[in-house]
């Protein structure tokens, strides 16, 4: 019997008042499972992930599609503001505005545990700082006595005190040097394979958490286990395994992006020009006034799915 997904986002629409900036999105994610959102920035990524917890920034709302958790329309606002912190949690690009700078790491976490007493509230704080690899004392430091990395570790725990069944992660490394991001993302991805507690007993559940992480480093994605979906100016253009993805990239974006990689012995690629914004972008393919392979039709003719194979496919006029 095939499992129903935690998250399933469908034909997904934001828009603003100069267009739409999200169209026709759609993956879904299922418990257990890390799913990879990369692409350049202004392509969408951080909203379609916000719009699952209603935190759409002023002007901007949805206005097509579906979102479903665990099975339940949860489209109307309403319901998807409920999901926050019980059922989904989110860890925020930047640790350092998301943390209050008067209270301490303790306290923040603990208004996550209303319900437990002082005595197991102090058990359950101890116990998320180690997850995330913190020793208890952080418990009473404040924000600005932390480094970057303790900061994002804080926010992970915070983000695991409402033992949330998917995690959305914007950006977790930004700003972080590349040996604390490793161990950060490598902690994220522990956690889909962790169950976590379910109740004041501290029982476990059978599964770990659902992830999604949102990112536009490949070298982060390339240490993980499981699928990619890539977007460019507000669509998906590619998705699949992530194995497969970078070593077999199906669509002209992103081979272009793995090109702009260093890689040993070879110099650097580079994709001229930018995202075009909401209003600016192109009839046909979004990439087509970027792409080195342009059709003519790519320019006229929003382009079809294609299959690529191993679960891989991509959106481009021209055969994989």
């Amino acid at each position: 019997m095939q499992q129903t997904p935690l998250l399933e986002i469908e034909h997904l629409e934001i828009r603003g008042a100069a267009g739409a900036v999200v169209s026709d999105v759609g993956f879904s994610v299922a418990a257990g499972e890390i799913v990879c959102v990369v692409g350049e920035s202004g392509c969408g990524k951080s909203l379609s992930a916000l719009a699952v917890l209603d935190l759409l920034p002023p002007g901007l709302s949805i206005t097509g599609g579906g979102i479903r958790f665990e099975g339940k329309d949860v489209l109307p606002a309403e319901a998807r503001r409920k999901l926050r912190g019980r059922a989904v949690g989110m860890i925020f690009q930047e640790p350092a505005t998301a943390l209050n700078p008067v209270y301490t790491i303790g306290f923040q976490i603990g208004e996550m545990l209303p319900a437990l007493s002082r005595a197991r509230r102090k058990a359950r704080i101890d116990e998320l700082l180690d997850r995330v690899g913190l020793p208890p004392a952080t418990a009473a430091s404040y924000p600005h006595q932390l480094s970057g990395g303790m900061k994002q570790r804080a926010m992970i725990s915070m983000a695991l005190a409402g033992e949330p069944r998917l995690l959305l992660c914007d950006e977790p490394t930004t700003a972080l040097d590349p040996t604390v991001g490793a161990q950060i993302l490598a902690q994220i991805q522990a956690l889909t394979a962790v169950a976590g507690t379910s109740g004041d007993d501290g029982t476990s559940g059978d599964e770990g958490i659902g992830v999604v992480l949102i990112t536009h480093d490949f070298h982060a994605v390339s240490r993980m286990r499981g699928r990619i979906v890539v977007m460019y100016a507000g669509q998906i253009v590619e998705r699949g395994p992530i194995r497969e993805v970078l070593d077999h990239p199906a669509h002209p974006y992103t081979a272009a992006l793995l090109d702009t990689l260093p890689k040993k012995g070879k110099r650097p690629g580079s994709i001229s020009g930018q995202v075009p914004p909401p209003g600016m972008r192109p009839a046909g393919c979004p990439f087509s006034n970027r792409c080195r392979v342009v059709l003519e039709r790519c320019e006229a003719e929003p382009p079809p799915w294609r299959d690529a194979g191993a679960g891989q496919k991509f959106r481009c006029w021209r055969e994989p």
